[in-house]
């Protein structure tokens, strides 16, 4: 569990995560091609939260400094819920 490595190492494993996320995105617009997948919805219920939410932590810092990320959280949304995340 993540309760052996210390603040550091999670810091950068979460940020690595973050990282390998966005070079996969970057290479399609979608996970899984060119439509949104049950695989784009359930990693963006794991993503959109650190975009969203208004606590700073390392991570989601880096999350929201992602700019491919953020373009693909929003197009999951969009094609979700049919409307844009609020900005």
């Amino acid at each position: 569990g993540l309760t052996r490595h210390t603040p550091d190492e999670i810091t950068a494993m979460g940020r690595a995560e973050i990282a390998a996320l966005a070079d996969y995105i970057a290479a399609r617009p979608y996970l899984g091609g060119d439509a949104p997948s049950r695989a784009d919805l359930a990693v963006f219920g794991q993503v959109m939260p650190l975009l969203a939410w208004p606590m700073r932590t390392p991570v989601a810092d880096t999350a929201k400094a992602t700019p491919v990320l953020r373009d693909w959280a929003s197009r999951i949304h969009t094609a979700a819920f049919g409307v844009s995340p609020d900005p």
